[in-house]
């Protein structure tokens, strides 16, 4: 089973990531950011379903989930056809939703190689992307953390779950 780990900026995602990989060992597939260029994304997904045929993999963000919610507003970036997302609910998928325990972009600590731009865009939707990833995760997380809370409870249920 795999650990897809949702959420916005700041949310705690990568931090949990590395502690779930090093517990079931396996690797974490990093967020690779916003599209590189037109159809950019479904190659990543593609390439995202490869690595699911080949071991237990740590998500921080699948793109079918988090683009279109960062793709917002963007003219020219790709839509993902619902068949897509569809297809990849059906997989043995364990998806947490990580939620920020406060609201805001402030405290955000950017991380080296993180695009100025992109955290730019973030700080100026975060409320709408936000609202819109809570929207999300009613439909489609089977577990949320709350980042700062419970920590290793949270982690134990989720450990429990896949192992």
């Amino acid at each position: 089973m795999h650990i897809i780990l949702e959420g916005i900026d700041a949310s705690g995602k990568s931090t949990l990531a590395k502690h779930l990989a090093d517990a079931l060992g396996c690797e974490v597939q990093g967020s690779e950011g916003p599209e590189k260029e037109p159809g950019e994304i479904l190659t990543r997904i593609m390439k995202y379903d490869r690595m699911m045929s080949f071991g237990r993999f740590v998500f921080d963000r699948h793109p079918a989930f988090s683009h279109p919610i960062y793709s917002q507003g963007s003219k020219w970036m790709t839509r993902i056809p619902p068949a897509i997302i569809n297809d990849l609910l059906t997989r043995p998928i364990l998806i947490v939703y990580c939620r920020p325990m406060t609201e805001g972009f402030d405290n955000h600590v950017a991380a080296e190689g993180e695009d100025p731009e992109h955290l730019k865009k973030v700080s100026a939707n975060y409320t709408q992307w936000l609202a819109d990833y809570d929207a999300w995760a009613v439909r489609h997380a089977h577990m949320i953390y709350n980042c700062g809370q419970q920590f290793d409870e949270t982690a134990q249920r989720i450990l429990k779950v896949v192992r």
